[in-house]
């Protein structure tokens, strides 16, 4: 139990470590010529931390819940930070837990276990963990169990994506808790979203602890464009024609897919805004607002 203990806080260090070498890299893009964004919790939005959401032995996972002060039964967003598939923490993603609700939805910012903790598929898990947990609390928490959505950016946006497409494959939930709960999605939003994996295998071999050449089928299985489906939630997909970590026409390639599939899909290419466009205040409140609107179009009325 010490053993536990001590590596939880000594994995909390590292994640934040993380968290301030990324804010430090945010902070002096383009020469300091864009700004990182930095917000203040509304006042008509209420906060709780540290919720643990899922659970492996003594190891557990938390979120922070944000809310509008209200009693309404609201939809709810889980909200995925990026970690290059390493690290995933919950305080990244706060502002944007926090504007979202101000507009109207029950957040969750997440974390999840990246490369550094656990293999694939144990992020996709516990981001799947996290929508179970949701539909388990919604009396609580005043949401509707029935209008959930997930948004993310580059490997948030990835496992946004992925967990939108792959409702219903056992293998993906995990044993995390509320296994009695479904983690279908509504909706949802991703932005750079890597969703070809088998184009980056220098970068992913670490996160299978295979190769593409020795284990293509695994690749192609973690890919959210190999499983695009009827069931496949309505998908907005933002990305930056100068992204140079997560090209553009990953987004364009899913688009694509889905649009034969028949299903809604939207797609807007931004031309000078870079890979991580959603940390800086030039770009995140359009993101908010386009978000905002297109989860109120596919949640509320469900």
């Amino acid at each position: 139990m010490i053993e536990t203990f001590i590596q939880r806080i000594i994995i909390k260090v590292i994640k934040n470590i993380f968290v301030l070498l990324t804010l430090l890299q945010l902070s002096c893009a383009l020469n300091a010529q864009i700004s990182p964004i930095y917000r203040e919790i509304p006042d008509s939005v209420s906060v709780i931390e540290n919720l643990t959401f899922a659970q492996y032995g003594d190891y557990d996972l938390q979120l922070d819940l944000y809310r509008p002060i209200s009693t309404e039964i609201l939809p709810a967003i889980v909200v995925i930070s990026e970690g290059g598939f390493a690290n995933g923490t919950k305080e990244l993603n706060a502002p944007m837990a926090m504007m979202l609700a101000e507009k109207g939805f029950v957040t969750v910012s997440i974390e999840y276990r990246g490369a550094s903790e656990a293999l694939f598929p144990a992020s996709v898990q516990d981001s799947k963990a996290a929508i179970r947990w949701l539909r388990a609390n919604a009396e609580i928490y005043n949401i509707n169990p029935n209008a959930i959505g997930a948004i993310g950016g580059s490997w948030g946006g990835y496992l946004s994506t992925y967990v939108g497409v792959t409702s219903g494959i056992s293998e993906l939930e995990g044993n995390g808790g509320s296994a009695e709960f479904s983690s279908h999605l509504s909706a949802v939003v991703g932005l750079s979203t890597p969703t070809n994996l088998v184009i980056f295998p220098p970068k992913m071999e670490w996160y299978f602890a295979d190769t593409y050449i020795d284990n293509p089928t695994l690749w192609e299985f973690a890919s959210p464009i190999t499983h695009v489906s009827q069931d496949s939630p309505p998908l907005l997909l933002i990305a930056s024609q100068t992204d140079d970590t997560v090209p553009y026409e990953q987004s364009i390639e899913l688009t694509q897919v889905y649009a034969e599939a028949g299903l809604e899909i939207g797609l807007q290419l931004l031309p000078n805004d870079g890979h991580a466009f959603w940390y800086f205040n030039e770009s995140f409140d359009e993101m908010i607002e386009q978000a905002s609107m297109f989860f109120h179009k596919h949640l509320d009325s469900k």
